[in-house]
This record gives structure tokens, sequence and C-alpha cells, in this order.
């Protein structure tokens, strides 16, 4: 008797405590339901065995302290720690932010380990301000992701939907880009454990997921070749216009060494990988804009500018200083000179963008990312680019071009402006 008010004290001591959370690999020697998170739902397992005398291995694994029996002892050493700990990488892997007509955004998670994982009243949301903010989508009870498998939340249905009992404040996915946020809970509280992945302005029909990068061994997350609700993603999409040279610190044949006053020779090559010529400008009702070349440098391409089927623009720091040298550039290529910026020569990013709707409610034009590239003058990026004379060239293969913030993805060449990599 007394072995069971001693559990029942220490039971309403340990629902009424919470501790931060530790994201580790699952399950936990306490998580004794295989949940990954050390609950309530644990305490109850170690209820149905106990003071029963172990001679199974699944009483082995409620043993916790391998006496042979369950008891106040065992309890005693699930108390010590790991209360309310989650071990559970559950990711948010796929968003659709910009959905065609009147299918709905979405949100997609995956479970990574091995294990059925019970995310009930998780939640959902775009906001982080407050805790509350973190609160907009309760997840039902005993919603389970089984192991590697995935559950999709809809905006139309879910998020979205008032009349999902789940859905406290309802949000909508921004096409202009925005944050999204998983948090675990019990009893409608905040544990402490966040997944967030943020996205750019997206294309209509156009998802962004998590794409493996094994150069890096992370994942980015960046639009998709195809939107994969509830099944594997897609590769990264590249294209058609891509990143395809970039000569961010030239060699200065006069000096025979490194100069770091040679930027007037940096320039960027875009290629249209396509049997199509590509306008580099979109227009709405009432404004015409052209794409964008950022970070960087600042270009807008003017709004006149098509570029051929497998065709090349060039955009150079300085068009005299560029003609004198690279004299070998055919005369299909377009030349565009930037106003202002250069390239850093110990690296930096260089995004590609296209711009998105018009809309005056939201500030006008959003842009839309298509290629973007992050090189660096240290390794796994190659020496010879970083003043030797040789430019940063994007690899193909099968014709397609290599995710570009892949360091893997560029070779160092020769400079061959408005020609077709070596």
């Amino acid at each position: 008797m007394g072995n069971r008010i001693s559990l029942l004290i220490l039971l309403s001591l340990l629902v009424s405590y919470s501790s931060s959370l530790i994201a580790s690999d699952c399950p936990k020697k306490r998580d004794l339901n295989g949940d990954c998170i050390v609950d309530i739902n644990d305490l109850q397992v170690i209820g149905q065995y106990w003071l029963t005398n172990c001679s199974t291995p699944a009483c082995d694994d409620i043993d916790l302290t391998g006496d042979g029996i369950i008891n106040i002892e065992d309890f005693a050493d699930f108390a010590r720690e790991d209360w309310l700990d989650v071990g559970v990488p559950i990711e948010i892997n796929e968003v659709l932010a910009h959905s065609h007509d009147i299918a709905s955004d979405w949100i997609e998670l995956y479970n990574p380990t091995d294990y059925n994982v019970n995310i009930g009243g998780w939640y959902l949301s775009d906001n982080n301000d407050t805790d509350a903010d973190l609160m907009k989508y309760r997840i039902a009870n005993n919603t389970i992701i089984p192991a590697h498998g995935y559950k999709v939340f809809y905006e139309a249905t879910n998020f979205g939907n008032i009349k999902d009992a789940g859905c406290l404040t309802p949000f909508a996915l921004s096409e202009r880009g925005e944050d999204v946020y998983l948090s675990s809970a019990t009893a409608n509280v905040l544990t402490g454990y966040t997944e967030k992945v943020n996205f750019s302005g997206s294309d209509s029909g156009i998802s962004f997921g998590r794409f493996y990068v094994p150069s890096r061994d992370k994942f980015d997350f960046v639009a998709m070749l195809q939107p994969t609700p509830g099944r594997a993603n897609a590769a990264a999409k590249t294209g058609p216009l891509v990143i395809n040279e970039v000569m961010y610190h030239a060699l200065d044949p006069e000096k025979g060494d490194i100069s770091d006053d040679d930027d007037d020779y940096d320039y960027i090559e875009l290629y249209n990988n396509s049997a199509s010529t590509l306008p580099l400008y979109v227009t709405s009702e009432t404004q015409t804009t052209g794409w964008t070349i950022s970070d960087a440098i600042e270009v807008t391409i003017p709004g006149t500018v098509f570029v051929p089927a497998y065709g090349y623009v060039v955009l150079v720091k300085d068009l005299d200083a560029f003609n004198e040298r690279y004299t070998n550039t055919p005369a299909s290529a377009i030349i565009i000179e930037w106003d202002s910026g250069k390239l850093n020569n110990s690296g930096e990013t260089i995004s590609l963008a296209m711009p998105g709707d018009f809309e005056i409610d939201q500030n006008g034009w959003y842009y839309i990312i298509q290629d973007e590239v992050k090189y660096s003058d240290e390794s796994p990026w190659p020496d010879s680019a970083d003043g030797d004379g040789d430019s940063l060239s994007r690899i193909y293969q099968a014709g397609k071009a290599l995710y570009s913030k892949d360091p893997d993805s560029w070779q160092p060449t020769p400079p061959n402006p408005g020609q077709p990599n070596p």
C-alpha cells in the first residue's frame, strides 16, 4: 500500500513539472512506450507492470534498475531525469505556399526514425513571437507518424479551416516566403522542441523541401523539381536559367600575381539551359520589371532582354576591361554592365531572382530565387579560382546543371564567357 501511495505522490509531482527539452536520438531509456517523448504515457506503462516479477524481454526494458521487479525503485529511476525530454527529430519536410487556383497549400512532416511517433497535441504555426503565436494549429490527439513516414496538413481542411477543432488561429502560407514552425507540447503546454524552416518567394505550384547536400553533410530547404506530398522529396529545382560561370578574383597578367585591385575583370555568366527563348522580365497590368542579381552586386536586368535557347548573358563589372581581356567572347552573348558593387575575393552569395506577382497592397513586386551560389576562397572550393587565373564553372550531368549550392557542382576552368563550359 505504501508503495502505491508513493507512486501517486511522485506521479503528481512529475505531472506538474516541466524541464527544458534535450533533442537526441530516439528512443531514450525511459521512453517506455516508444513514442520518443518521456511523459505521462510512460508512467502508465510502469503502472501496468507494477510489482511484476520480470520474466519477458518487454518487462526487462521497463525494469530500469535491473533488480527483476517493477517497483518504487524503478519509479525513482524514471523520475530522476528525462521528464518531458523529446528525442524526436520530426522534420518539416516540404511545404507548398503558392497553390493552383482552389487547390490547398500544405505542410508535410516526416519521421526519419525507426519508430512510430505520436505527435498528438503538438502545434503548427507561421509565427514565433510568443508561445501563443506558436500554438495556432493543434495537431489532433493520437496522431501517429509511422517510422520513415509522412503526415500532410492542408490549409483548406486543417490549419486554415476554423471547422477543424485544432485550428485555434487560422493561418495561411505566403507565396512571398516566410517561416513555418512545429512545436512539441504536452497537455497544451509547449515543451521546448521546435523545428523551424524558412522559405523564400515561390512560383505557383512550386514547393520547398529538404534537399541533402553530401559535400556539406547537411540539408538545404529549397525549391523542388515537383511537389511530392506524402512521399520522398524530388530533386532540387534548377533552371532553366542558371548561374553558369563566376569570375570573382581575376589574375592581373601585368603584375604576374594575385591582385586585390583587379575587380574590373569580374563577371557572372548566366545560361539558358532550355530550347525556348526566355524573357528576363515580367509584366503586370501596370508595370514591367526585370530579373535581378543581388547580394554580391545589385543589378536589375533591363525589361527588354530575351535570352535565346541555349544562349548566354554575361554581367560584367567594367565593359571596356571585359572586352579588352576576354576577346574570345562570342558576339551572340548578351553583355550587360552592372552599375555598382563587386564580387568579394573571399566569397559571398550571388542570387538570381525573377519577379513574382505585383501586389499593390503588399508593397509591389516580390522575387523568386531561381538560382543561388555561395562561393568561397576556402576549401572545398578550388584554389585556382582565387586569383590564379581560373573562373568557377558549373558542372553538368546528363545535360542538367548540378545543384548550385554544392561546392562539388563547380570546377575551376580557364575563363570562357559566352561559351559552353569545358
